[in-house]
This record gives C-alpha cells, sequence and structure tokens, in this order.
C-alpha cells in the first residue's frame, strides 16, 4: 500500500494570499494632522521628508500551523525543501504570527468583551460604547407618557423614518441617545441631530402626541456599579469613559495569529500591510527560525543537488550494514545504489528477478524510510541517506 503524499498548501482552506482588501484601511487622521505641522516626520540629506514610524512589527510563523506541518511530514516520511515549508506558512498570513510594539512604549488597549486591540484610549472607549453596549448593559422599561406642552413641529430620522420629539422637549437628549443605541446607527449625537428632519404637518405632529413616549433606566450586567441605575445612554457612556480599565486590559505589545487580524484596529492593520508588504527581511529570518524549530524537533537539516537546496528529513540518516536488514531490503538498496536517485514508479519496475513482489517492495521501503535508511522527495524520487 503506497503512502499518500501531502500537499503542503493544502493544510487548510485559506486563502492562497494574504486578503488586506478585505478590510477597509482608513488613513490616520494623527498622522495627516502631523504631516501639516511638520512633526513625526524627520529630513533626510536629500531634503526630503521619511515619516517615522510609530510601531515595531515582527512577523513570524505561527506555532500552530508549523507544529501540524511537522507532523503530517512525519506520518509521511516524505522529504521536503525547506523553503517549500517557509513558502507553504508566507503563502497566507492565516499562518502567521504577528508582533507589535509601539515605538515610544505607550500600550495597547484590548476590549474585554470582543478581544477587539486599539491603538488608543478613545478609540477601545468608542468600540464599547458602540458595539459593545448590548453584552454590557440591561435596559428596563419605566413608563409610557405621551408628551404634553405646544410643539409646532416635531423631527424625524432620515435613516429609520421614525418620528422624533422637538429639540425643545424635555427629555430631548436622553431620548434621541435612546433611539441611536436601539437603531444601532453609529454617528456621534450633534452630527446624528443636525441631519433630522423637521416636520411642521399638523396632522403628523398631533399624531405624535397622542403617541406614549417610552422612559427607560440603564444597569450594569456585571458587577460594575451593578446596584446603580442610570436615566441616559449619555451617562452610561461617560461612566464607562471613566473607569475603562474595568473593561479594557491594557498591553506593552501585540502577539496575534494571522486569523485574528480583524481584532486589531485598522491603523494598526494598515501598519502590519506596510511591513507585509515593504519589509522582505522578515522572510529571510522565518527562514532561518523554521530551520531552528525543524532541528529542536528532530528533523535531519541537509544540503544537496547542484544549487545546494536545504531539505528537511523527518527521521534522522543511519548507515545500513547488510547483516541488519533482510535480503529483500539489502536487494532495494542496492538497486537504489545504482542510480543514486530512482522514483518510485522505476523501482517497483525494477527487474529483481521475480524474487520480491510489488507489495514487499513497498512494505520494506516504509520500513527503511521509517529507519532512516533511505530517504524520500515529494517528487517520488528515492535516495540512499
Amino acid at each position: 500500500m503506497t503512502d499518500k503524499k501531502i500537499d503542503l498548501s493544502s493544510l487548510s482552506n485559506f486563502e492562497l494570499k494574504p486578503n488586506w482588501e478585505s478590510t477597509p484601511i482608513k488613513v490616520n487622521k494623527e498622522l495627516k494632522k502631523n504631516k501639516k505641522k511638520g512633526t513625526g516626520y524627520s529630513k533626510t540629506n536629500n531634503r526630503r521628508a521619511v515619516t517615522k514610524p510609530l510601531y515595531n512589527v515582527n512577523i513570524t510563523y505561527d506555532h500552530s500551523v508549523l507544529s501540524k506541518i511537522k507532523d503530517k511530514i512525519r506520518k509521511s516520511g516524505i522529504t521536503y525543501s525547506v523553503e517549500e515549508i517557509a513558502n507553504t506558512i508566507i503563502s497566507t498570513k492565516e499562518r502567521l504570527s504577528f508582533k507589535v510594539e509601539k515605538i515610544n512604549k505607550e500600550t495597547f488597549f484590548q476590549v474585554i468583551f470582543d478581544n477587539s486591540i486599539f491603538s488608543s484610549k478613545e478609540k477601545a472607549a468608542n468600540h464599547i460604547i458602540q458595539k459593545g453596549l448590548n453584552s454590557l448593559i440591561k435596559v428596563n422599561s419605566v413608563q409610557e407618557k405621551s408628551p404634553t406642552g405646544n410643539y409646532n413641529n416635531i423631527l424625524k430620522c432620515p435613516i429609520t423614518n421614525k418620528l422624533l420629539p422637538p429639540k425643545n422637549y424635555h427629555n430631548f437628549e436622553s431620548y434621541i441617545y435612546q433611539h441611536i443605541y436601539e437603531n444601532k446607527i453609529v454617528r456621534k449625537f450633534e452630527d446624528f441631530v443636525n441631519n433630522l428632519e423637521e416636520i411642521t404637518e399638523p396632522e403628523i405632529v398631533e399624531g405624535w402626541k397622542n403617541t406614549p413616549i417610552k422612559r427607560f433606566t440603564y444597569e450594569f450586567k456585571n458587577n460594575f456599579n451593578k446596584e446603580k441605575k442610570f436615566k441616559c445612554i449619555k451617562i452610561i457612556s461617560k461612566e464607562i469613559e471613566k473607569s475603562l480599565s474595568n473593561f479594557v486590559k491594557e498591553k506593552k505589545k501585540i502577539v496575534i495569529s494571522g486569523d485574528k487580524i480583524s481584532n486589531l484596529d485598522k491603523l494598526l492593520i494598515n501598519e502590519i500591510k506596510i511591513f507585509f508588504d515593504n519589509n522582505h527581511r522578515w522572510k529571510k529570518d522565518l527562514f532561518f527560525n523554521i530551520i531552528i524549530n525543524l532541528k529542536k524537533s528532530g528533523f535531519h537539516i541537509f544540503k544537496t543537488g547542484e544549487r545546494k537546496i536545504m531539505y528537511a528529513c523527518p527521521v534522522k540518516p543511519k548507515k545500513f550494514k547488510s547483516e541488519n536488514i533482510s535480503e529483500s531490503c539489502f536487494n532495494i538498496i542496492q538497486v537504489i545504489q545504482q542510480s543514486n536517485k530512482i522514483s518510485k514508479k522505476d523501482l517497483l519496475n525494477s527487474n529483481f528477478e521475480k524474487t520480491i513482489s510489488k507489495d514487499t517492495i513497498l512494505y520494506e521501503l516504509k520500513w527503511l524510510l521509517n529507519e532512516g535508511y533511505i530517504r524520500e522527495y515529494k517528487n517520488g524520487q528515492i535516495s540512499i541517506n
């Protein structure tokens, strides 16, 4: 029975190349601002401005992926070039691991509720308020009451088409914050209010006045301020900003696997993309780190051929002695030695004077391979160790 060769590029159903374009990148406003002010840039001899890097980025292999590759190679017994192993990992960002540090040694902020990571405290707070309130707070409806007062106009949300109270309504701010939260509208309060439509038709205004308006209270689900009830989403948001350490973890550095890149904010994704595309030193470092890992894992690393290509064999080489092997193994080795390298197909069709069956050849080849007497390469070539 023949051993099925593994295709290292089919470790998982990953993309064949890093798909950075799936995450839209926004230009860093701080960098734009710094460019105008002239800060964040250094002068070179030819007087051209060069952006100072804000982050140290390092790329290496994902340890779980390399472990998976090593397991597959051991099971097959096949010898692969180190370059092919490295290219299999590099071919898609999901197989890589990224380490990011700020040059000024400031911290990153990891949001607890969904593990998103941000480059600034403000971005982390905004993310919690915009995306995390559902998991953090409980909303209680406490009262329904029709509005009283003389109102000649009301407002309308252009997103939901819902009728809203006018700006002179006594509880206007709380109501609008609740509407923004309830409908998952990602817009600043002031911008949202400025874009509301004014409705003056008496029939519509009168209809709105006869419709009860709900009032709500809010409380945190976790132990933070557990007994306290808040009357407005805005107050909840201010409480989160003021006590942010209860909702985020600070990190001096980020170490993240490629399949979790989307957990980073867009600025960090952009920094990694720039480094990935423009700095090729990391590929060379990754290549040698893979060699070190393979050696520590018991793989035999050797060079062969005119180009001195570096290979990784899962079994340490062993010199054979005729008295230690069977007659059929000895005959197989003799045939291989005559050709230096021979394909498995040619070996099976070799003339053994009908003393060895093809099944026996395959069985003995597997034993010789596992013992380290021979090597089999991905292209089916076999050689003596």
